[in-house]
């Protein structure tokens, strides 16, 4: 399941950047499959991490903002009007 919500939002991201400002889809499908590679390595860590609370918390928090870094690396490259539209 959340391959198919990583998917969508990804084809959704890109539709409504298409259609709203012209900007370019590419960054979306960056995102997106560095968004699937940052799933699979938390996968991996789930499986031979601890099942504490804080090690979850903390396996969680690595993974939001390497999904932020990608992101944010995808439009700096390939699009950085999108990076000026919000402010960065």
């Amino acid at each position: 399941m959340p391959l198919v919500q990583l998917a969508v939002l990804t084809a959704g991201g890109a539709a409504m950047a298409k259609a709203a400002d012209d900007h370019e889809v590419s960054p979306f499908a960056v995102l997106g499959g560095g968004a699937l590679a940052v799933y699979l390595a938390a996968v991996a860590l789930n499986v031979v991490g601890g099942g504490a609370p804080g090690a979850r918390a903390a396996r969680a928090a690595v993974c939001a903002m390497a999904v932020l870094a990608v992101a944010y690396l995808a439009m700096l490259k390939l699009d950085p009007m999108m990076l000026e539209g919000i402010g960065l």
